[in-house]
């Protein structure tokens, strides 16, 4: 708890105020990503490897380009 001018405020206080002030501001809820329902490679033989990255980059005379490594 603070004091400002000698009144006691905290975080319920604000809150009350703000509401009979109407000056509340709605948060947005964000929702969990759903898991992807495509499979990955999957090494089929002992000691195979599989390996994909993807990563974005731009190049300034070209623009968004996207660069895919697969390791087999």
């Amino acid at each position: 708890m603070k004091r400002r001018e000698g009144l006691p405020v905290n975080h319920k206080k604000v809150y009350k105020i703000m509401k009979e002030k109407d000056l509340l501001v709605k948060q947005k809820i964000y929702k969990a990503k759903r898991k992807s329902t495509h499979n990955k490679p999957k090494a089929t033989y002992p000691k195979e490897y599989w390996g994909i990255d993807m990563t974005k980059f731009i190049i300034p005379s070209i623009g968004w380009a996207y660069l895919i490594i697969i390791l087999d």
